[in-house]
């Protein structure tokens, strides 16, 4: 393209060494090639601008979560970026399944605190930081003599954490009820570590009680079960 406001008289150093005298007039061909320059930077410039300008007003998609980094001052996670921070916080938020354990099994006793194991989660670990709860079930708990109660305990590593229900009858015999009972647990009681759960019952006055449970199926009873939920 032309240089329009070339002048000969202009002059320039040397342009091979840098130096010179300063008397190596500045051709209109030199001139022509800072234009150009000029204008593919100017270009190049605009284009880049554009893309910036794209990028800002982008409100969905700008960034990957993955390419955010976190500080995480306060060291709650263990993750680098924000995908997967986002990934720890839905792991604490949702309800999740540490075990779940059937019983179809009868087991009657009378003996007195702690009484007979029902059902255990066995050995498992955990982390030291999230509570959870304890979820026992069985279709049927039965109460053979008046006077008497059934005692279902909370066993942790052996040891009773307390009686989490009671079923008793006044007069006569034979009562039979469903039991459902959830009591949660936190770090203060499971360690970081490996740790036993399990569900024990236990007669009051030494006659006979009894968790009752089946293989499920026209006229048979459900299994019961154990269930250890993480909820935070």
């Amino acid at each position: 393209m032309p240089y329009t406001k070339y002048e000969d008289p202009w002059v320039n150093a040397d342009s091979a060494t840098g130096g010179g005298n300063e008397s190596t007039p500045i051709v209109a061909a030199a001139l022509n090639n800072i234009e150009d320059g000029i204008f593919d930077a100017f270009a190049e410039a605009e284009a880049a601008s554009a893309g910036v300008a794209s990028h800002l007003a982008d409100v969905t998609d700008a960034h990957d979560a993955s390419a955010i980094s976190v500080l995480d001052a306060g060291g709650n996670f263990t993750g680098d970026d924000v995908e997967e921070v986002l990934v720890e916080i839905a792991a604490l938020l949702v309800e999740s399944d540490l075990s779940y354990v059937e019983f179809t099994s009868i087991v009657s006793t009378t003996a007195a605190e702690p009484g007979a194991q029902v059902v255990t989660a066995g050995s498992l670990a955990y982390d030291g930081t999230s509570s959870y709860d304890i979820e026992f079930f069985c279709p049927n708990v039965i109460v053979g003599a008046a006077g008497e109660s059934v005692y279902t305990l909370l066993m942790l590593d052996g040891t009773s954490k307390g009686r989490i229900g009671k079923s008793s009858i006044s007069a006569g015999n034979n009562k039979q009820e469903p039991v459902l009972v959830r009591r949660r647990l936190t770090s203060s009681d499971l360690t970081a570590g490996s740790h036993t759960i399990s569900i024990n019952i236990a007669s009051s006055a030494g006659t006979t009680v009894t968790a009752d449970a089946g293989a499920g199926g026209a006229g048979v009873l459900v299994p019961g079960y154990l269930r250890i939920i993480r909820v935070r």
